[in-house]
């Protein structure tokens, strides 16, 4: 018996330990939840059913949201992908740009040692991180990309704008398969609910079915001024995709259960801007010059651990506070220093509101010209160009079919709001403006509306198949060498000093009357004296990256002058790329380049 009451013992100790390892292994990743931010781009906070819209678009993202916070006020930064997502990775109102493809002004910016990407303050605590993202702005080159330790770009279909959720969640699957076990970061940048919206079953049950075969053979139906019919067709595709996205969210959320981790989650859901259905009649996406609430107000929804359930806050929020709000929930300290708060007191209830304003900026020339600068509260909307001189007032709700102006009766919150823009935001983008450009990498820019002789081009809504001058849009030159002649024309691009190679981005898919495909170009460029043929010759991708030199700039300008260069074929570009001739060149991004470009095209950018 005393030998039998040993050998129990042992057995009872090793079951302890068992226990007690298992305890605090939970403790550790009670300690340490998971994050996962799902990012529906340009996704509107007032067409989720849990936002009050009339329509059951999203029955999943409802089930959570009871689950966890809804933030009922909360506005993006910006009106557009490009700037929101730098602001919001970081917690700030005027970042360093993070994405690829932006301007050399933007990308050549060295952010301070005190900006940090929310993967690298989370990386550097212990979290495996990963970006999932069907956007072709996340690139190999950009510095959000980097900030990642695991990247994955899902790439469209054939005939497809963008990888769909499911195509995401497949590659989040098996990330989670292998990273499940660990404390983990997981963004999810998905498109669903961005331009181009196309009927998609069996989520299309709102679209008048009717309607859609009479719209497919009268094209007067969807051209501004939109109709009564139109406008609820947007709305209705818009719908069917939102509801696509909240069923892909059910099936990421059946899958954290699979893995035993969903009770150890943070889920944030959340948007850059919002999207346009044509409200006004006449507008559709998000242009970039256009503020409205339509653009502004996003969803934002949280929940696990920490989190209370079934609570709704009416403050005014912005997606600023998400990276501060997260920190907080970890109980991670870093250097990084954030405009953005953390949203805790108000969920918590020891604070009512934590700003008066929301901020956003619109863009307005270059990098180094001050933007417009529009704040929102409960009451107004206030949107001024301090380089101008130019300034609205709106009351709140400001939309764009209803927009209400009352500046002239109202100038005491005009002025109001003015000082608050001078005393607290126009320094900070002073401070923005100050920063060197020590960054050098590949950078692309447009063919602007600039070219000399001015009588050898026409704005392309002015254009004729054989008047003989090319037709200028910003971002694309083109001219039918087959059926006119037009003059050379000399572009002069402000390009930061130092040697690079040069390439002209043509169209390599343009076919002329007999059938033949591609772009010819006659260029010369940097004082050289004779023309040099370059033609387009994979027509795979929709434009294709001719080589016109390398070059050395010294005086912050490149000179090009471009010519038909052939009889019989289309001379269509879209711009100018350089990569600087060093060894440190991202191959991977210089390649794949052509192929984001066109999707950038499917998704409403660069044209």
């Amino acid at each position: 018996m005393r030998r039998q009451f040993h050998r129990m013992s042992r057995a009872a100790i090793c079951v302890a330990a068992a226990g007690l390892c298992f305890a605090l292994q939970a403790d550790t990743q009670a300690a340490h939840p998971n994050v996962i931010w799902i990012l529906l781009d340009a996704c509107r906070a007032d067409h989720l059913s849990c936002y009050g819209y009339e329509r059951q678009t999203s029955p999943n993202i409802d089930k959570l949201a009871a689950r966890g916070v809804v933030f009922e006020q909360h506005f993006s930064q910006a009106n557009g992908t490009t700037l929101s997502v730098a602001s919001y990775m970081c917690g700030k109102y005027f970042p360093v740009y993070c994405l690829g493809r932006g301007t050399w002004k933007a990308l050549f910016r060295t952010p301070p040692d005190s900006e940090l990407l929310l993967p690298e303050v989370l990386g550097e605590s212990g979290y495996q991180t990963v970006c999932v993202t069907a956007h072709p702005w996340f690139s190999p080159e950009s510095r959000v990309w980097k900030a990642f330790g695991d990247n994955l770009y899902v790439a469209p279909q054939t005939n497809r704008a963008y990888a769909d959720l499911a195509m995401l969640n497949q590659a989040a699957f098996s990330w989670l398969d292998a990273h499940g076990d660990e404390p983990f970061f997981l963004y999810m940048h998905a498109l669903d609910t961005h331009f181009p919206h196309a009927p998609r079953s069996p989520y299309d049950q709102w679209v008048d079915s009717a309607y859609l075969v009479e719209r497919g053979t009268n094209p007067n139906l969807h051209t501004p001024p939109f109709g009564e019919q139109e406008r609820a067709y947007l709305s209705a595709l818009y719908d069917g995709d939102i509801l696509y996205s909240d069923d892909q969210i059910a099936r990421l959320v059946v899958k954290l259960k699979d893995l035993g981790i969903y009770e150890k989650t943070i889920l944030v859901i959340g948007s850059d801007h919002g999207e346009l259905l044509g409200e006004d009649g006449s507008t559709v996406g998000h242009p970039s010059q256009v503020s409205c609430d339509e653009l502004f107000h996003v969803p934002l929804i949280m929940l696990g651990p920490g989190l209370p359930a079934d609570k709704r806050v009416q403050a005014l929020t912005e997606n600023v506070d998400v990276m501060a709000t997260v920190i907080d929930l970890l109980d991670i300290d870093t250097p990084a220093r954030m405009d953005g708060m953390s949203l805790m007191p108000l969920i918590d209830g020891s604070k009512e509101q934590i700003r008066e304003c929301a901020f956003a900026r619109i863009p307005y020339g270059t990098d180094d010209d001050v933007p417009r600068m529009c704040l929102r509260s409960a009451e107004y909307r206030f949107d001024t160009n301090l380089k101008e001189g130019v300034e609205r007032l709106y009351k709140a709700p400001d939309t764009i079919g209803a927009r209400e102006e009352c500046l002239a009766r109202e100038p005491e919150q005009a002025t109001r709001m003015r000082t608050r823009v001078r005393e607290h935001y126009y320094p900070l983008w002073e401070h923005y403006a100050t920063l060197p450009r020590d960054n050098v990498g590949m950078f692309t820019t447009k063919l602007e509306r600039t070219a000399e002789p001015q009588d050898a081009w026409v704005e392309s809504s002015l254009e004729s198949p054989d008047d003989n001058k090319w037709s200028l849009a910003s971002g694309r030159l083109r001219s039918s060498g087959f059926a006119e002649d037009a003059p050379p024309v000399t572009f002069r691009v402000e390009a930061p000093n130092g040697r690079w190679r040069v390439d002209l981005e043509a169209d390599a898919q343009l076919s002329n009357p007999d059938g033949t495909r591609g772009s010819a170009f006659a260029v010369k460029a940097e004082g050289e004296h004779e023309f040099r043929r370059i033609v387009t010759d994979d027509a795979t991708t929709k434009t294709q990256f001719l080589e016109i030199g390398v070059y050395r700039i010294d005086h912050g300008c490149f000179t090009v002058t471009l010519d038909e260069g052939s009889p019989n074929q289309w001379a269509c570009a879209h711009g100018l790329r350089f990569i600087p001739v060093t060894e440190d060149v991202d191959a991977q991004a210089v390649s794949e380049q052509a192929l984001r470009d066109e999707q950038l095209r499917a998704l409403g950018y660069l044209d």
